[in-house]
């Protein structure tokens, strides 16, 4: 029915527009010999091809009562109709949108798919799709509803969840999808590809018929059923909203947005989900559009380094090796656009180290990590001149300053770290990196092997700053009603307080999360959709939102502080430590920081500050047979990578025991 309708609204349509509405063929057929084959039955049959030239544009929206007169241009055509729409006229935006001829193609074409029914936007990942669907919204004066879908998620969780009370009764809780739905929002489905298809599939009924039956046994109905039943039962909006019956707002609208080059789409695109959307695809910019957005969010960048990161993401996207194509999905547009901000920044110190942090090459195999540095030798982009050279300290006074001008450093200065650390080059520099990515507004990912010192480096950090933290260690078992709500004994009596998250969003202050990849990756969904969109959902029912949101009483909204931060530490991917690949899902949202084991002359310099009394032979002999377990490490001839921990526990053991014979040691 929905291709008919849009047949109807724009007749001029080829066959092959509506082929591809209905069969995102570039997602499914991922063989050499598939597309031929299809562009040969699309030569034979269709008489009507799609021009590639051809341009849309939206040439006026004028939006009344929840509706929209829209005019458009589909090539040489003009056309005007009418759409649901949204009623706010003023939204803020978390993502700063570009207009290209090809984006503002894509929104026309948007428009006129939602004018007859829900849709999937395929697109590379961090290739702007929240952006482009932000900018349709906004443009629509839409409020919007984001899910972030994960891999374990069930089709329960997708309309209603369970929520204990204060006095320990527990009451079914709606989603943001069936607040969207009752309300006339857009609720947007990020992820698509993570669920199960089964999981997707329960929203048939929603997509198809506007009908939902939810767990605790009230019922969505769309508007021309729900009419309906209220003319011939006589009963009014209220009475029926006690008796379980809910109207579906006729301007609800489901948006799902996928990644076209994942892996396995070729499972999740089956029968079952290409009966339920119409597709779009965010087809991939040039090289030459790709500088001019960065160009447009960077005025100052140089054009020359911009067009050779952006001309080796391209050549690495294109290579046959899987994993230096792996490489080029890390180095997405969105972080490609940060790196070139930070180099606009700090320009002396080059974007090479930028590069490999972003691609997280400390912990690729030999044989990929030697093709990615030929790759960045062809492109033109070597070692940052500057590597080696002092560290510009003067980031402390820059953000020191900045912490005495907030109302609430005093107030919070016990929560400011003071540790004992003993300075060597190498963490100055990782601190050093830490901060320019701080000054930029910035989150941080810190990775590394277990025991290199993750959690002295960022509460060094913060001492010398003095910025005061929340801190969260989070497990195997961590849940997102831990996450957002701490369950304490106060006095006999069972209290819910507010978590560290919830604390550091509304304070300022920097939150650290400790442990980051042991979480399930729900929890980690919910984190990603605070740092994406700025909204979150606590399981108490009040709602996390950015500076300028609508506000909604009901939701006792927590607006996001300016000077909140969250800083992430995790355990390096795969084996030994087994953590959920925390990179793959957040890593183009955080800046990314890799520590390692300081140096030799580093390592050795701190060891004599832990151990004043041990003889320095005896530190040289230890710091030597820790360089030879981790060179044995790297070569997968050990299976756990010995740390800077252990070695000064080591040293610790010797100082207050120093008589003990060496060599039991």
């Amino acid at each position: 029915m929905s291709y008919i309708t849009f047949k109807n609204l724009n007749p001029s349509a080829p066959e092959e527009t509506i082929f591809n509405l209905s069969y995102p063929k570039t997602s499914i057929l991922k063989e050499e010999n598939q597309l031929p084959i299809l562009e040969e039955y699309f030569e034979k049959f269709l008489t009507k091809r799609e021009n590639k030239n051809s341009i849309s544009i939206i040439k006026e929206i004028e939006i009344l009562n929840n509706s929209a007169n829209i005019s458009t241009k589909f090539g040489k055509n003009q056309l005007t109709f009418k759409i649901p729409a949204g009623s706010f006229s003023k939204l803020p935006k978390k993502h700063e949108f570009v207009s290209t001829k090809a984006h503002e193609s894509l929104l026309a074409d948007l428009v006129l798919t939602h004018s007859t029914a829900d849709f999937c936007l395929l697109g590379p990942r961090g290739s702007g799709k929240s952006t482009i669907i932000e900018e349709f919204s906004t443009r629509l004066g839409y409020e919007t509803e984001t899910i972030v879908l994960y891999q374990d998620m069930n089709s329960r969780e997708l309309i209603q969840q369970r929520r204990m009370l204060e006095n320990g009764d527990t009451i079914w809780e709606d989603s943001q999808l069936v607040r969207a739905a009752k309300k006339g929002a857009l609720c947007i489905l990020d992820g698509l590809e993570k669920v199960h298809w089964s999981t997707a599939e329960m929203l048939a009924p929603l997509i198809h018929h506007r009908y939902l039956q939810l767990p605790d046994g009230s019922r969505l109905i769309g508007s021309m059923y729900y009419n309906a039943i209220k003319n011939k039962t006589g009963f009014s909006d209220e009475l029926l909203e006690q008796k379980g019956v809910f109207k579906i707002a006729e301007n609800f609208r489901l948006i799902a947005l996928a990644d076209s080059e994942s892996i396995n789409s070729s499972k999740w695109l089956n029968e079952q989900i290409l009966s339920m959307f119409l597709f779009h695809n965010l087809k991939p910019m040039s090289i030459k559009e790709q500088c001019e957005v960065i160009a447009h969010l960077i005025p100052n960048v140089d054009k020359e380094i911009s067009h050779r990161l952006v001309s080796l993401v391209e050549r690495l996207r294109a290579s046959t090796d899987s994993g230096i194509r792996g490489i080029s999905i890390s180095l997405s547009l969105r972080r490609l656009i940060y790196i070139l901000r930070r180099f606009t920044q700090n320009p002396d110190e080059g974007i090479f180290n930028a590069i490999h942090r972003s691609a997280l090459s400390r912990f690729m195999p030999v044989i990929t990590r030697t093709a990615f540095d030929k790759a960045l030798t062809e492109a033109g982009i070597g070692p940052d001149s500057k590597l080696g050279s002092s560290n510009d300290e003067s980031w402390k006074d820059r953000l020191l300053e900045a912490s005495k001008k907030s109302s609430d450093s005093v107030q919070h200065e016990s929560m400011v770290p003071d540790i004992v650390f003993f300075d060597n080059k190498q963490h100055l520099k990782v601190m050093n990196d830490m901060a320019k990515d701080f000054e930029l507004g910035s989150h941080l990912l810190v990775i590394g092997n277990q025991g290199v010192g993750k959690n002295k480096i960022t509460d060094r950090f913060l001492q010398l700053i003095q910025r005061p933290r929340q801190y969260m260690q989070l497990h195997r078992d961590t849940t997102v009603q831990s996450l957002t709500v701490q369950s304490t004994v106060i006095d006999g009596i069972l209290k819910h307080e507010d978590s560290p998250l919830v604390k550091a969003v509304r304070d300022g202050l920097v939150l650290v999360v400790d442990e980051a990849d042991k979480a399930p990756l729900h929890v980690v969904a919910v984190l990603k959709s605070l740092i994406d969109s700025g909204v979150l959902y606590l399981s108490d029912g009040r709602r996390i939102q950015p500076s300028g949101f609508p506000i909604d009483p009901a939701f006792k909204p927590i607006v996001i502080h300016p000077e909140f931060r969250l800083i992430m530490l995790a355990n390096r991917p795969g084996f030994p430590f087994l953590g959920n690949d925390l990179f793959a899902v957040l890593g183009d949202l955080f800046s990314i920081h890799v520590v390692d084991n300081p140096s030799r002359t580093s390592e050795l310099a701190m060891l004599k500050q832990y151990g004043p009394n041990v003889k320095d032979e005896h530190l040289q002999q230890l710091v030597s047979a820790f360089d030879e377990l981790r060179e044995m490490a790297d070569n997968a001839l050990l299976s756990y990578p010995y740390s800077t921990r252990e070695l000064v526990n080591i040293v610790k053991h010797l100082q207050v025991s120093y008589f003990l014979v060496f060599e039991l040691i």
